[in-house]
């Protein structure tokens, strides 16, 4: 519900506000335990970056690590649906850039 806020059927007024309000709430409880997890187990990950970060010598709070968390996962999401997208609508431009990712940007 947080995802795909341009899509009619992911819209505010179609899922409602609770439902977007929920799926926030799931990030938080998703990557607050994976955050916890990474404090306490490091791995060699971005998550433990994050997790781990100090921001003027000091720890960054739960609500910044959960903001850097949220940012990525998004980022990542826009960048994938819009490149699945774009493949789908003009697949022969698909295979024009296999290979070279810098051409991918003018794909649609």
């Amino acid at each position: 519900m947080l995802l795909g806020s341009s899509d009619s059927e992911m819209s505010v007024e179609k899922a409602g506000l609770e439902a977007r309000t929920q799926a926030i709430q799931g990030f938080f409880q998703y990557f607050g335990a994976l955050a916890a997890e990474r404090r306490k187990n490091p791995t060699d990950d971005l998550a433990t970056v994050i997790a781990n970060a100090h921001i003027d010598g000091q720890p960054i709070d739960n609500l910044a690590a959960m903001s850097y968390y949220l940012i990525i996962a998004t980022a990542g999401h826009d960048t994938t649906s819009g490149t699945v997208a774009c493949a789908d609508a003009k697949p022969h431009r698909t295979v024009e850039i296999a290979g070279q990712p810098r051409l991918a940007a003018r794909c649609c």
